[in-house]
This record gives C-alpha cells, structure tokens and sequence, in this order.
C-alpha cells in the first residue's frame, strides 16, 4: 500500500466524493448525583495492549457524502482545499458500572451530522482540519432514579434545564457542536481514489436524569466519544471543471 501512494503523481481530486471507514472509539462518560454521593468516570475497555488500542475499545464503521473545491494559485498548483460534507458512523459502544445500589448503563449507538474541513495540499499529501456539527444518539438507564424515562438537556455548568430530550426512556439524540474538532490526512491512491486516516474528539455531550417524585434526586451525565478513522473516498463527478 505504501509503495503506491508514493508511486502516484500528485492527484487533484474534486468534485463530489463518496466514502466509507474503520472506526474505533475510545468513550468515557462522567457521572455526578446531586447529593454528591457518586462522582465517577467510566469508559470502554480495550481488549488489547498494542498501539494505540490501550483507549481504543469499541470499534464500527462510518459513511461520507461530501463534495470538495480546490483553491488554486496563479501557478496552477492545489494549495488549499475546501470540503463540505455529510457522515454517518455507527458506533455500538456500551459503558456499563454496577454500584451496592443501582446499575448504569450508557450507549452511544450512532451519530450523524455536517462538517466543513480546510486543507492543504503538500504534493501527495494533504492535511486538514475539521469543524462539525451533528446529533449523537445514546440509550441510557439508570436504576438508581425512577424518571418516568424522561431525559433532560444539561448545560455545561451542569445544571439541568426543562428541554426534555426524551420522554419514554429509549434512545435520544442530542446535538453537539465541535469547532477545530478534528484533523485528518489524505494520500491519493488511484485517480479518483484517495486513502485517509482521521482522529476527531467529540465535546462532551450533557443530559441528566431527575427523580419523579422528588426533583431533588438527580445525575447529570457527560458523555464523550473520541473516534479514529481509517477509510476510503471515491470521487465520482467534479463539478468544477
């Protein structure tokens, strides 16, 4: 593989892209009641002790629509590239600690959403920065409280607010914006094909849990998924031409 990246010209690609990856996760979770009784971080465990897979537990896959500009110099030469894009990725990771009382379960089943990246290219590589947007999905249970299944949006100083995030205890989505989230790096492998690997940290995602008979009771929950993609782009049509 990496005797064809180095054996490929330098590559413009445009246009409207396509792409799927490899990811896996490395998520933690933190956790505070109201009395202060339980203040705690759980996350996933990894199987494995190589590199990089000490955090990296979980693993799915994610898709990419997206189209690409490149910006050019009077010399002709792809200095900087704009991207605008649509992804998905499937998650399925499960954070799990049993207590003397109660039980917490927390899982982060998928996200999807928009981002814009700004690259540059350096003849056959091309770095980029990412900025996002998107909706995270989590299913959460919690036997300590009895909520009635009703979730609440937290804001970040951790108080919880009357927007309820779902009102029948199954999954919910809840939008987070990530701004200089991420970074990436693209190898031309073909003509219209590319090779990339991406890290992109996710903000933290706030809701918390009140008790239905007594609202003093409640946890506030901080959910964070970190994601590693190694994938593929295939460019199909450029527009710019």
């Amino acid at each position: 593989m990496t005797a064809l990246f180095f054996s490929t010209s330098c590559i413009a690609q445009e246009g409207i892209y396509a792409g799927i990856g490899w990811n896996s996760y490395f998520a933690k979770e933190q956790v505070n009641s109201s009395d202060k009784t339980y203040q705690f971080t759980h996350s996933n465990a990894s199987k494995h002790n190589g590199f990089l897979t000490q955090s990296l537990g979980n693993y799915g896959v994610g898709f990419q629509l997206g189209i690409r500009k490149n910006i050019n110099n009077k010399l002709n030469k792809n200095i900087l590239t704009l991207d605008a894009q649509y992804y998905l990725n499937y998650q399925n990771v499960l954070l799990e600690s049993t207590f003397a009382n109660f039980k917490i379960e927390t899982k982060a089943n998928y996200n999807h959403g928009f981002r814009v990246a700004l690259g540059h290219r350096f003849n056959k590589i091309h770095p980029y920065i990412i900025v996002q947007a998107f909706y995270q999905n989590i299913t959460s249970k919690n036997s300590a409280v009895e909520n009635g299944g009703i979730i609440y949006d937290v804001e970040d100083d951790g108080t919880i607010l009357p927007n309820i995030l779902d009102d029948n205890g199954g999954a919910f989505s809840n939008e987070v914006f990530s701004f200089l989230g991420g970074f990436g790096v693209e190898f031309p492998i073909k003509k219209k094909f590319t090779f990339h690997i991406e890290y992109v940290p996710m903000k933290y995602v706030e809701y918390g849990i009140r008790d239905v008979v007594n609202e003093s009771n409640y946890f506030v929950n901080n959910l964070m998924v970190n994601q590693l993609q190694v994938g593929v782009k295939y460019y199909f049509v450029n527009l710019f031409k």
